[in-house]
């Protein structure tokens, strides 16, 4: 399989599962960009999940609230929309399913339509995370009404072949 452009370097991609083991059982996120029309991705900007925070101050809530999602801080937010109007803007929202694969959920569809809705068409990164362990990573690329599977990637950082 052809990783779809701009490609997205190992390193970056290493250093994603890594932020994702250390936040493990709650789900990490960040973006990731380089400059516009690169061949490849040359940056990583690692994001607090606001669930994390959130489920922090509340002790009424049953579960880890940061387990079941996420959601980008304000400033992470605002920094994303100026930041979008560089010449290094994002181009991959990242974030890791813990113990649950890396299939789209309804949230994701969600967050991807609003930012479409916005004219941020983000590719989208999930990284499955099991027991602080990556396995896989998969990559979704947001048209106008939907996310489509682009390409898959191994524990270790490369693409996998087509099914």
């Amino acid at each position: 399989m052809t990783e779809p452009l701009p490609t997205l370097p190992r390193h970056l991609l290493l250093a994603c599962y890594e932020e994702a083991a250390r936040v493990y059982p709650n789900e990490a996120c960040g973006l990731l960009g380089g400059v516009r029309n690169s061949p490849e991705l040359s940056w990583l900007r690692l994001c607090e999940n606001a669930w994390n925070r959130q489920n922090a101050r509340s002790v009424s809530t049953p579960f880890s609230v940061g387990h079941r999602g996420f959601r980008l801080r304000f400033s992470d937010v605002i920094w994303l929309l100026e930041q979008a109007l560089t010449d290094s803007p994002p181009q991959v929202l990242f974030h890791s399913h813990a113990d649950c694969g890396t299939a789209l959920s309804f949230e994701d569809q969600h967050c991807a339509q609003l930012l479409a809705q916005h004219g941020l068409f983000l590719d989208h990164l999930i990284l499955d995370i099991t027991h602080r362990n990556p396995q896989s990573a998969q990559r979704y690329r947001q048209s106008p009404d939907k996310l489509s599977s682009l390409c898959r990637y191994d524990a270790t950082g490369h693409i996998l072949p087509n099914p």
